[in-house]
């Protein structure tokens, strides 16, 4: 189990920092961890396949991933990633949209996979899924010209870290937040 899930992680990392190949490895890691018999830490596990075939171009398997770690999740009662997994579901919903109308419904259902993220996020007390969920919702309203809706949400939640701000996603914030005004 433990095998596995190092390998997952290791490989989510992989993904993160630019090598989208390691998609196989990711694969690799969580049959090895499901092959122990246990599902801890599965939903976790498809957090970073659904993030890995994202950052791999378009979304392959990715909703199908989403939807089975939020069903895991139910069924292992293994609650602690389903804010990231309705993120990555809302970041489904924005990679696959087109054009007009159908970019229209992409983005309002992005918007409330997002919002559901933050929800989740804050009743856990999980601030780094907070602040992932809503640098997402952030940048969405900011596309849509409501740059202080984006704002009034973002601030309040980046001024609870005191530590760590040169990690990815809060210096995403902080830039975010500069752009928001």
């Amino acid at each position: 189990l433990f095998l596995g899930l190092g390998r997952t992680f290791h490989a989510g990392a992989r993904v993160a920092s630019g090598e989208h190949g390691a998609i196989e490895d990711v694969l690799a890691g969580i049959e090895l961890a499901a092959g122990a018999g246990n599902p801890g830490g599965a939903p976790a596990s498809l957090v970073l396949l659904g993030a890995a075939h994202l950052a791999a171009g378009p979304p392959g398997d990715a909703p199908r991933v989403g939807e089975m770690g939020l069903a895991l999740s139910a069924q292992t009662g293994q609650p602690f990633f389903d804010a990231e997994l309705h993120r990555l579901r809302g970041e489904i919903w924005l990679h696959g949209s087109g054009e007009g109308p159908e970019r229209l419904e992409s983005e309002k259902r992005a918007e409330e996979c997002f919002r559901e993220a933050l929800a989740i996020a804050k009743a856990q007390q999980l601030k780094q899924f907070e602040l992932s969920a809503a640098v997402r919702l952030a940048r969405l309203w900011q596309h849509r010209g409501e740059p202080a809706e984006g704002r009034r949400l973002l601030a309040p939640i980046l001024g609870w870290f005191t530590e760590g701000f040169e990690t990815g996603e809060l210096l995403a914030a902080r830039s975010l937040l500069g752009e928001l005004g």
